[in-house]
This record gives structure tokens, sequence and C-alpha cells, in this order.
């Protein structure tokens, strides 16, 4: 197994949580008052951004990996692994952070 690229992988994925992060900060509304309420969402957020990147990411790292460069490591196993959370995130977990953050967070609106 070819450590760099092990450690590459790691530095990436870190990296690419942090950029979602602050992603999030920067477009998030000023009224949800940062991170203190609702932060379920905002971590199915940041796991929605960071499945959806790492989808992209993981072509140039199959593409060298099946060269040569970095033999050993088992990528079938990563796509799965990636596709059904994926899948999950899709069918189950944003749905429910959906509903979650409209039921309990937006205000009822005044009836006349």
């Amino acid at each position: 197994m070819d450590i760099v690229l092990l450690i590459l992988v790691i530095l990436l994925a870190l990296a690419l949580i942090a950029v979602n992060i602050y992603l999030l900060m920067y477009y998030s509304h000023p009224d949800d008052h940062g991170f203190g309420i609702s932060i379920w969402p905002k971590i199915l957020v940041v796991l929605g951004l960071t499945l959806a990147f790492s989808q992209v990411l993981i072509i140039p790292l199959d593409a060298s990996n099946s060269r040569g460069y970095g033999s050993g490591l088992r990528l079938d196993i990563l796509w799965q692994v990636v596709l059904i959370s994926v899948a999950a995130f899709s069918i189950v977990l944003a749905p429910f952070a959906l509903f979650y953050y409209c039921l309990l967070y937006t205000s009822p609106s005044p009836r006349d």
C-alpha cells in the first residue's frame, strides 16, 4: 500500500470538510444564528457536500490506483461505501432533516 497516497487522501478529506464548513458559514442566513441552533441539519449539509465532492475526487484516485501508482488500495469497496452512503443520505437523512428543520425552526404564519 502506498503510504503517500493514503496520507494524501486523509489530508484531502480533512480539507474538504473544512471548506464545506466554511461554505456553510458563509452562505447561511443571518436568522439561523450561527451553529448554535439547528445543529443536526447543518451537520447533514456538511456531510452532503462532502459526499458530493468526494465522488468527484475519487475518480482521479481510482485512475491513479488502476495504473499502478498506488497499488493495494481497494477502491471497489470505497465506491460501494460512498454510493450506498449517498443513497441512504438521499432517501432517509435529507428528507428527515428537511422536515425536522421546517417543523422546529420556522415560525407559524399568523392567521387573520
